[in-house]
């Protein structure tokens, strides 16, 4: 599927560019953006809609809370998958982003190839049916 299109938010360069070069193994073009605000202005405009989110949690101007909030409450975009790729990966952050509408929760890896392999496993799942319980809304890199 080559014209597949994900888009990642993250505050931090370093990140950005580590997820670019280890989904550069998924067929597709990815976007990257500094903040949840630049994406969801994107959004907006984008055509075709990304096949697949993935943010981080804790960026300047609104949250990844806020912003998987506002993604999941448009009709328009509802239906995208979004990925939280995330350091803050306690019970009570995984929790609130579920709440928010996220479709599943990666504790941000610590290697190149665990995150190459978190990217890989999002894309084996089948978004249309996946309705995850709590245990696997969270995916561990390396277990």
């Amino acid at each position: 599927m080559n014209n597949r299109i994900i888009f990642y938010a993250d505050d931090d360069c370093d990140d950005r560019l580590l997820f670019e070069e280890a989904a550069a193994t998924i067929p597709g073009k990815v976007v990257l953006f500094e903040s949840g605000i630049n994406l969801l202005a994107s959004l907006q405009q984008f055509i075709p809609a990304p096949s697949i989110i993935f943010m981080d949690l804790n960026m300047p101007g609104k949250s990844g809370f806020e912003i998987v909030a506002e993604i999941k409450g448009c009709d328009r975009f509802k239906n995208i998958p979004v990925v939280v790729l995330s350091t803050a990966s306690d019970h009570y952050n995984i929790n609130k982003v579920r709440n928010c509408g996220a479709n599943f929760f990666i504790s941000k890896p610590t290697s190149f190839v665990k995150l190459r392999l978190s990217i890989e496993h999002t894309f084996k799942i089948d978004w249309g049916k996946f309705a995850p319980s709590i245990d696997d809304f969270y995916y561990r890199p390396g277990e």
